[in-house]
């Protein structure tokens, strides 16, 4: 039997999913579909850290066919000292970093399991020179889940035999370092959401329940902005395209700051005195569950996602589109991949955003019947970013490798 381990990031939240996290979704999906299997040659393992203090409560003990959530027992004093030092040599600019507990007992922690492939979940550690020197670098592989810098792709060279991007633009992005500098293996693997929780349908009273909630009538205009409140994805642009609009357009900001952590900055004290100044056209719902997500899309006529930096992939825009929303976005790195055709408008994120805003919300907020024919090829294309087509073609590239390793 095949052994393949998905390596956890210290700072990564609990597998299966509990706390959210985009990366952490995606795992969990194929956690679940490798469960379904009757006949599997292939184990998986997923190293992550043990929960400790109020966080233990998110910590899942259940059993997965197919699988085995391995549990990373570490010394916490010892950790939170490596850290906070290798905090100090960034900020000296002295180019070394020491492994802290949670790498050191995770390394061992694989050493047991001897796998055939392990595969590196969104950030990797300096222990990773350890893995190539234990297992050699064919069987290491890198997900890369976001854009990362020239100086990290020759990391990747030194310690990875193949690499598996979220989009075509990450792929692309790594290819042009990669003519010059190196000979990995690269894989695309696009990205999926969980159709079971955005192909689900509210009725009209408990969408009106919702609106009402936020003080919005049946008959208001609403947007629908989800994601992290932060600079990068636009939200302060979105929140001012506002001031431009009638006062029957309202908009609806889902989500909080990271998953479950309420964490505070100055961006969001600006952006929280920005909307005060438009109480009565913009509301916020704080933290809200994945699970309940789709009500708040299905409770709103449209979905922007104004991104100012070139975004890896497109889960949000995925949920959107399962849930029948038009959608209006910015052209950002790999968004635009899962954009559709004719359920999308897309817009260059450049000085004139806010007035291109402001005019393609305003034409839509009049044109029930284009809403209508965006929507449904909106769920149509939403699709086919299911979970049953993800486990598919990451079990196709594990073959791949594997085949490759032998």
């Amino acid at each position: 039997m095949k052994k393949i381990v998905f390596f956890m990031p210290f700072y990564a939240f609990p597998i299966p999913s509990t706390m959210g996290g985009g990366v952490e979704e995606l795992m969990t999906i194929l956690l679940e579909e490798h469960a379904k299997q009757n006949e599997s040659d292939v184990k998986f393992y997923f190293v992550q850290k043990k929960l400790y203090g109020k966080k233990k409560k998110f910590d899942s003990d259940n059993v997965f066919k197919n699988s085995e959530l391995v549990k990373v027992k570490y010394n916490r004093v010892s950790n939170f000292l490596i850290r906070g030092f290798n905090r100090l040599l960034k900020c000296l600019k002295i180019n070394k970093r020491f492994s802290n507990d949670y790498y050191n007992k995770a390394f061992k922690e694989v050493k047991k399991i001897n796998p055939d492939l392990i595969i590196f979940e969104r950030d990797y550690d300096v222990i990773t020179k350890r893995f190539v020197e234990e297992f050699g670098k064919e069987k290491l592989s890198f997900h890369i889940h976001t854009q990362i810098l020239d100086q990290d792709k020759e990391d990747l060279n030194k310690y990875f035999g193949s690499i598996i991007t979220v989009s075509k633009f990450i792929s692309e992005d790594y290819k042009k370092f990669l003519e010059k500098n190196s000979v990995l293996k690269h894989y695309v693997l696009l990205n999926c959401v969980n159709e079971e929780r955005f192909n689900k349908r509210i009725t009209s009273e408990e969408r009106e329940n919702i609106r009402n909630r936020f003080g919005f009538s049946k008959d208001d205009f609403v947007v629908v902005f989800c994601g992290r409140l932060c600079e990068d994805k636009g939200i302060d642009i979105l929140v001012e395209t506002f001031e431009k609009l009638d006062k029957n357009i309202k908009l609806l900001i889902v989500g909080g700051v990271e998953t479950a952590n309420n964490k505070k900055s100055a961006f969001l004290f600006k952006l929280k005195q920005m909307i005060e100044k438009n109480p009565d056209q913009i509301k916020t719902t704080g933290y809200i569950k994945n699970s309940e997500l789709y009500r708040f899309y299905e409770s709103a006529d449209l979905q922007v996602v104004p991104s100012m930096w070139e975004e890896a992939a497109g889960l949000i825009v995925i949920e959107g589109q399962m849930c029948g929303l038009p959608q209006i976005i910015t052209k950002s790195g790999g968004m635009v991949e899962f954009a559709s055709k004719s359920g999308t408008i897309i817009l260059p994120k450049d000085e004139n955003l806010k007035e291109n805003l402001a005019k393609e919300i305003t034409i839509l907020s009049k044109e029930k019947d284009t809403l209508k024919k965006m929507s449904e090829e909106n769920i149509k294309h939403g699709n086919m970013f299911n979970k049953q087509r993800y486990y598919k073609e990451f079990i196709e590239i594990v073959e791949e490798l594997n085949k490759e390793n032998e």
